[in-house]
């Protein structure tokens, strides 16, 4: 079943800030079809972070014993209409297995959480996650539940793109603020270059 539009958006947002904050060496993978052995169906969670090596761009699945890659640090699920209760319990299970922690989000319930690698859960909103490096999920009486990135913004939504733009831009503008200075320290003045 396809999925909702608020499961689709708050899954982006949890993707997006988790990338936010766990930088460039790792990846925030979103329905990449993972294969924990050579043997096993795939396993698609909504989102799951591995180091950046083992799923470079454009890569549309995880076979984890081919390429002898370790298993997600982390798997986050969003619990959806369409969601079968006891397909979720198996999937819980198999990442216990595996030794994968997993953050499961209710957004109809509001409830969110965390099953370390036992299996055993612990509830966690409005509390930061160690593995996202301060991602939190809060509750507001409004909008429900948000995720909030570690520089302090929350959404539901994230319009991605935009936000790419905008980091791009931040990006840009400290080079610039480099080159200038350097140009100062080589005795140019960078407003007549």
């Amino acid at each position: 079943m396809p999925e909702g539009v608020d499961h689709r958006d708050f899954t982006e947002a949890l993707a997006y800030f988790a990338a936010l904050a766990l930088g460039p060496s790792m990846r925030v993978c979103r329905g990449l079809a993972w294969y924990p052995t050579p043997n096993e169906t795939a396993m698609a969670p909504d989102a799951m972070v591995l180091p950046a090596r083992f799923v470079p761009d454009g890569t549309t699945s995880y076979r984890q014993a081919i390429v002898g890659g370790p298993v997600p640090t982390f798997v986050a699920e969003v619990v959806s209409d369409g969601n079968d209760f006891g397909t979720g319990l198996a999937k819980l299970r198999r990442l216990r297995q595996l030794g994968v922690p997993a953050l499961v989000v209710d957004l109809d319930r509001k409830t969110v959480e965390l099953f370390e690698a036992s299996g055993l859960p612990l509830s966690c909103l409005d509390r930061p996650f160690a593995e996202l490096g301060g991602i939190r999920i809060v509750e507001d009486p409004e909008q429900g539940l948000l995720v909030q990135g570690i520089d302090g913004r929350r959404a539901r939504r994230v319009d991605v793109a935009a936000a790419e733009l905008s980091a791009s831009l931040a990006t840009e503008v400290a080079r610039a603020d480099r080159l200038a200075e350097a140009l100062r320290a080589l005795g140019h003045d960078p407003s007549t270059i």
